[in-house]
């Protein structure tokens, strides 16, 4: 998340953003990271190998 985005949303300056909440936030971007992936895991495509696809002729 933009220091500009989150300035806006609490009405500080990006000085007492960087001051006061910095420390709060540092560290965090593992944790984020984690949840970001978990929540698109299920949206991921796993590749079609064709080779080993079955026959669609009758048989």
């Amino acid at each position: 998340m933009s220091a500009p985005q989150v300035v806006e949303w609490a009405g500080h300056s990006v000085h007492v953003l960087m001051k006061v909440y910095a420390k709060c936030i540092d560290g965090q971007q593992e944790e984020a990271m984690k949840r970001i992936e978990a929540v698109l895991q299920p949206f991921s495509v796993t590749p079609i190998d064709h080779r080993n696809r079955p026959s669609r002729q009758p048989g």
